[in-house]
């Protein structure tokens, strides 16, 4: 039953022992590491993520679980091939056998900050549209106004007669 759980699991994971050793996980770990599985079982897990400093990881996490459930770190994993991709991990305490370990849940995120991304790119973008249309407005409006205030003001003076009488047809 466990294994079946684990491997149905969307998300990548990871069990890691108290000295972050890893110790089981599911097919998508493999797949999101670009590794097999003699690749991966026993090595620590700091190994797989980029600028995670493996004397300050795991007493972080394990503060944090003291007063939380689960902890959520963003970070880069790092596969096999030495490439990285963005990931949101939930780390959570679990205890096995009487011993106590880690699940790590990472999450791929790299589809997610593309689009925010582009959602960001997308709001820039229309910003810039509205500062332009906003300026035509305020040029077009201008450019109406100089021409009708000096109408406005002749139409006014010959009202008032200041070019003397106006004939009937005016």
């Amino acid at each position: 039953k466990y294994q079946n759980l684990l491997q149905s699991i969307y998300d990548a994971v990871l069990i890691v022992d108290s000295h972050g050793i890893i110790s089981d996980f599911n097919q998508r770990a493999l797949d999101f590491l670009r590794c097999d599985a003699s690749q991966l079982a026993g090595t620590k897990i700091t190994q797989h993520m980029v600028q995670a400093e493996e004397q300050d990881l795991l007493p972080s996490i394990q503060s944090h679980l003291n007063k939380a459930r689960f902890v959520v770190v963003d970070a880069q994993c790092l596969r096999r091939d030495r490439s990285t991709f963005p990931a949101e991990i939930a780390v959570s305490r679990l205890e096995i056998d009487g011993a106590a370990q880690f699940t790590f849940f990472v999450r791929d995120i790299t589809v997610r900050l593309q689009q925010q991304a582009a959602l960001e790119s997308a709001v820039l973008r229309l910003e810039e549209h509205d500062r332009a249309r906003s300026m035509f407005v305020s040029n077009v409006s201008h450019e109406l106004k100089t021409p009708l205030t000096s109408m406005i003001y002749a139409v006014t003076n010959m009202l008032k007669g200041v070019a003397g009488p106006l004939p009937d047809r005016m």
